[in-house]
């Protein structure tokens, strides 16, 4: 299994400097416990941008990959499909 998901890193904002926090999506080795990417989200920008930046990343065949709400939308949807990849979307009420 390959979590995706962002994060924020604490203590990254600068206030002096006037820089945004670091933002960053990861996909992970749940069984490792190891980063095995990460795409850094611009700062004018959101997670829905840097996901297909870190697919192209990754050789992700025979995989199932999970992702939270964010990772529902059409530009991650046609990422995954561009990589010859199977995509299910789950939902909740």
């Amino acid at each position: 299994m390959r979590p995706i998901d962002g994060k924020t890193k604490r203590g990254s904002y600068d206030r002096k400097g006037k820089l945004k926090a670091l933002h960053s999506v990861s996909a992970w080795s749940s069984e490792h416990g190891l980063v095995l990417a990460q795409q850094k989200v611009d700062h004018k920008s959101n997670e829905i941008s840097a996901v297909p930046k870190l697919l192209k990343l990754l050789n992700l065949k025979r995989t199932v990959v999970t992702l939270d709400a964010m990772g529902t939308q059409i530009e991650v949807a046609q990422a995954f499909q561009a990589g010859g990849r199977r995509l299910c979307f789950g939902t909740q009420r």
